[in-house]
């Protein structure tokens, strides 16, 4: 019996055992590509880090006009 999960499988007489003949270069080049990444998720990202930065540079320009903590 063949068995599943196998790109090129390769039966062994002598062993009486299935095995994967396939390089990895093969298998991999089989596998489908990462999908591109959502504009809008990365824009969301992005705004999320500036704000953040923007965040942190107003709590130091406040500490050094001394009127807060950082």
């Amino acid at each position: 019996v063949r068995p599943e999960g196998l790109y090129l499988p390769e039966y062994d007489e002598k062993k009486r055992l299935w095995f994967e003949s396939a390089s990895e270069e093969y298998i991999e080049s089989l596998q489908p590509p990462e999908p591109e990444p959502d504009i809008t998720d990365l824009l969301k990202k992005q705004s999320a880090l500036l704000s953040l930065q923007l965040a942190r540079l107003q709590a130091d320009v406040e500490a050094l006009k001394g009127g807060g903590a950082s």
